[in-house]
This record gives C-alpha cells, sequence and structure tokens, in this order.
C-alpha cells in the first residue's frame, strides 16, 4: 500500500512541475491569439488531473489507515479472546482445587469417623 502511496505522490509532484510550466506557457503566450485558448484548454486538463491524482493519494491514505484500524481491531478481539481463555483456565483451576481441598476434608472426616466407630 505504501508504495502505491509513494507512487501517487511522485506522479502528483510531477503533474504540477507539469501544471507550473504550462502555466508559465500560458502566460509567455497570453498574447498570441489561437494558442492561448489552447494552453487554457491544456491547463485546465493539467489541472484537473492534477486534482484527480490529489483525490486518488488521499484515498490511498485513507484506505492505508483503514487497513490499519481493521488490524488494530483484530489484534484487540484476539487479545480480548486470550484474556477470557486465560480467565477460564484460571476459574476452572480454582474450583478444581477446591473440589480437591473439599474431597480431603471428606477423607479425614471419614477417617476420623471411622476410628470413632472402632
Amino acid at each position: 500500500m505504501n508504495t502505491q502511496l509513494d507512487e501517487a505522490m511522485r506522479e502528483n509532484s510531477t503533474l504540477r512541475i507539469k501544471l507550473k510550466a504550462n502555466n508559465d506557457s500560458f502566460i509567455s503566450n497570453s498574447g498570441g491569439g489561437g494558442s492561448a485558448a489552447t494552453e487554457s484548454l491544456e491547463k485546465f486538463r493539467a489541472e484537473h488531473e492534477l486534482e484527480e491524482h490529489k483525490w486518488n493519494v488521499e484515498k490511498l491514505k485513507l484506505q492505508a489507515q483503514i487497513q490499519e484500524l481493521e488490524q488494530t481491531v483484530k489484534m484487540k478481539d484476539q487479545d480480548a479472546a486470550a484474556a477470557q481463555l486465560r480467565s477460564e483456565k484460571n476459574f476452572a483451576n480454582e474450583l478444581q482445587m477446591q473440589a480437591d481441598a473439599y474431597e480431603e476434608e471428606h477423607e479425614l472426616l471419614q477417617l476420623e469417623n471411622n476410628k470413632v466407630k472402632n
């Protein structure tokens, strides 16, 4: 994406130089009658082309920003999913530890109960 943007910006710069040359040529030839209309049309076309490339550069910049934001959202979603999974595993481990502790306590009580009976 960056190479497209760089290429568009170089083309934009080239078009600016071309437009300046056309403007200079138009100014120097403005006293010449029919050629001034041709120069004016060329100037209009060059300005239009420059504007088109400005918009293309802006569009490429916005596309790059959109891709960056989409990547950020994707990463945050992955981080959130990983955090949720860790939380669930921790909760399951805590429950297992409590169950083991209750089982151990139950076994001790059974042993004491058996001692009392004997």
